[in-house]
């Protein structure tokens, strides 16, 4: 009998350095799918969608497109919600499972006290949802190792926990999962934004507050575990 095998794409925002204006809160999120549930074909139809427009084997950083940073600098506002959109509609066809966690900085007065609190929260969610990753005899952890920090907590705790793991280096180029783990980081970001008022002028004018909170942070929600207690 084949073995059970679910990826975990990992993606985060934010630093472990002192709060600031630019930088409250840290935030990583954890995207999951079940390797028997095949999803080539919804991959090979949004690279010849993107393609088709112009993007082939482009790799959408949804903070910068927003921003208008890097590759976004020079397009127009609606060139780059259009991007926004494909990668969003991409996501929410697909057969995963999301969970984001995120710490507000000014809370903590060490680094190490935000690992700490960011290695039990992992640890609690996983405890939690022991019935759903009973199913899978294998874990495989995909992220790109951006932030040692980070990088450490999940060794540790996924380690201690899941018997079969193995750690990818995982490029966002390389990987469409990683994408949308991307994309979700940068939603749920903006759900805490949006909840104490402080979206930046880039991204009020990227999204209008309706869309973001009735089509897009609605339409992820679907997605998301349920909270577990």
């Amino acid at each position: 009998m084949p073995k059970k095998i679910l990826s975990i794409f990992v993606d985060e925002s934010g630093d472990f350095g002192d709060p600031c204006d630019h930088s409250p809160f840290y935030i990583f999120t954890l995207v999951f799918h079940n390797q028997s549930e095949c999803i080539t074909a919804s991959v090979t139809a949004f690279n010849e969608r993107l393609a088709y427009d112009g993007y082939e084997n482009h790799a959408i950083h949804t903070g910068p497109l927003i921003r208008r940073e890097k590759d976004y600098q020079h397009m127009k506002v609606e060139e780059r919600q259009l991007l926004f959109k494909r990668i969003y509609y991409f996501a929410r066809k697909l057969p995963v499972k999301y969970q984001a966690f995120l710490f507000k900085k000014a809370d903590y007065q060490e680094p190490f006290a935000l690992a700490a609190c960011m290695a039990k929260a992992l640890a609690d969610f996983v405890c939690c949802n022991q019935d759903f990753f009973n199913l899978f005899d294998t874990f495989i952890i995909y992220y790109d190792n951006g932030q040692h920090e980070l990088n450490q907590i999940l060794i540790t705790v996924f380690s201690a926990i899941f018997g079969d793991v193995s750690f990818r280096n995982a490029l966002q180029i390389d990987y469409r999962l990683s994408q949308v783990a991307d994309l979700l980081c940068t939603l749920e970001l903006l759900r805490k934004k949006l909840e104490l008022n402080i979206l930046t002028k880039s991204e009020e004018q990227f999204f209008t507050r309706k869309e973001l909170k009735k089509t897009y942070l609605a339409g992820v929600d679907k997605l998301r575990f349920d909270d577990c207690s």
